[in-house]
Order: structure tokens, then sequence, then C-alpha cells
């Protein structure tokens, strides 16, 4: 696939849509058949990390849809939008495989082999703004032990305890506040290296990527299971990955190691 699209020439659109379609249906494809193999086996735990594999290619795939519609205007920036929103997908689906292949010792080769040429063809594209790779077979994406925090911004007190709860036993040192102007403030003199925004406070952004040494830092929505449009919506504004409630442990772990693998 070409670098350059021509977005005058539906043709091309056509042709790019389907390409990154393909590869994204593909990994959805072989992620579901995995995941079915292993709930058969009783293997829950690897189970839920093809199910995460699969979720993000579900995302890719309706973030493809609303940037590249079909007989609709597409805009100069939808290519820049499309690596930028697609690359946080690309990485946990990356660290999944990383994940399922050491946790089962290579099982499903050939399904994880053909996941993983699928990742070439996404990486191709995103090749035309920052190539993502797939990370070598066999490595485990590791999450920054001692230094890594993480800020949690949501106004439930259960949701905060269990997100630090979580956190702190993935190996980052957590920290919490109740609203956004709470958390700004904090940030101003207490940097962290993530920030778990809930969805609802995410006017912030804004904010957020307009002050000079937080322009950069991951944010990770939190959604309700009715959110998902809200949250697609949102990640067009700055935020980097959205995770929906009850957080899963292994999702978490997968979505916010493929961010700070990114930094």
């Amino acid at each position: 696939m070409s670098e350059t699209v021509d977005l005058r020439k539906p043709e091309e659109i056509a042709r790019l849509r389907h390409f990154l379609r393909s590869a994204l249906n593909n990994i959805v494809g072989y992620a579901d058949v995995v995941r079915r193999q292993a709930e058969e086996q009783g293997a829950r735990s690897a189970a839920l990390i093809m199910e995460e594999a699969a979720a993000a290619g579900r995302e890719g795939i309706e973030i493809l849809q609303h940037l590249l519609p079909v007989k609709s205007h597409v805009s100069e920036s939808a290519l820049p939008m499309l690596r930028s929103n697609l690359a946080p997908r690309v990485e946990r689906i990356v660290s999944a495989l990383a994940s399922f292949e050491v946790k089962t010792r290579g099982a499903c080769a050939a399904e994880v082999g053909k996941m993983r040429l699928a990742l070439e063809d996404l990486a191709e594209f995103q090749h035309g703004d920052e190539r993502t790779c797939p990370a070598p077979a066999g490595s485990v994406p590791q999450l920054p032990r001692a230094t890594a925090r993480a800020l949690v911004v949501d106004d439930d007190d259960a949701v905060r305890e269990e997100l630090a709860r979580l956190l702190e036993a993935a190996g980052l040192a957590a920290v919490a506040e109740a609203s956004a102007e709470a958390a700004l403030e904090r940030l101003r003199h207490d940097p962290v290296d993530l920030v778990l925004l809930d969805v609802d406070a995410a006017g912030m952004l804004a904010t957020l990527r307009a002050t000079p040494g937080l322009a950069d830092l991951p944010v990770l929505l939190l959604t309700g299971a009715d959110q998902h449009a809200a949250a697609l919506r949102v990640l067009e504004t700055g935020a980097d990955d959205f995770v929906s409630k009850p957080i899963d442990a292994a999702v978490l772990h997968v979505r916010i190691g493929g961010l700070l693998r990114r930094r």
C-alpha cells in the first residue's frame, strides 16, 4: 500500500479503506477463533488476552468507518487522525499477542502468525507517520515498576479505590482526585506518567493538551458500557485510548502497557 493517498480520488480512498479493513478483520477473526479455543479448554486468562486483541481490532474498524466513511467527504486531516487513533490499538494487539505467546508457550501458532501478518499491513500504513512494528515473538510487555506514576480522575470513591488497587498490583504508583479541577492543580506540581480519566470529566483534555509539560501526557478514558460512542468522539479531542467499566485487570494491564511503552 502506497504511503501517498489522494483524498480527492474516491477509488484511492476505497482501496485504502479495503486494505485496512481487511487487516483489522483478520485480526478480529483469528483472535475470536483462538479465544473460543481457549475458553473450551478452560484457559480463561488466555481467552481474556485474545478478547482484548479482538476488542482493539473492532475499535480500529469503528475508527476507520468514522474517519474514512463510504460516500462522504474525507477531510485532509483524516489520515493523520487515523494513524494517531490506530496506533494505540495496534500497540494493544502487539502486547496481547506477546502476552498470549508467553502464557501459552506458543499455542495456536498458525492463527497468531496470521494476526502478525495483518499487523505488518497496519504497520505499512502507520509508516506514513510513525511505524509501529510487532514485538519480537516471546517478548513480554513490561510496565515500568518503580518510577511510573498514574493519576486516576473519577468522582466515584469506589472506582478510584479499585483502580488504585489494580494499578499498584501492576507495579505503578497510583494517586487519585475526584474532580478535573483538583487533577489539573495536582499535575501542575506533581508530575505523573499516565492519567486515567472518567469520560464525564473529559473537558479537562483541552486544558491538558494546551499546557506545556502536560500536552503529551497519555490519557486513558474510563467509560461506562453505554458510553462507547461518546468515547470515540472524545478520542478526536486528545485522549489516547479508553477502557470500559467494570475494569478487567488483564485488559487494563495491556492498555496502559501500550501507552507507557510509547512514551
